[in-house]
């Protein structure tokens, strides 16, 4: 769980953040990442 404790967010947070990543999803419970160059680098959050 993405969410599960501070240190977990903080991970979650540094994922995102690597230069490689250009899309993330996150879904509260997991977190999804693509490593596609020639897209902008975007961050998505879905709540449902």
């Amino acid at each position: 769980y993405i969410y599960w404790s501070k240190e977990m967010t903080q991970a979650w947070n540094k994922v995102k953040e690597h230069p490689e990543v250009t899309h993330s999803i996150d879904l509260f419970s997991v977190g999804i990442v693509f490593f596609q160059p020639d897209l902008v680098k975007t961050n998505y959050r879905l709540m449902f």
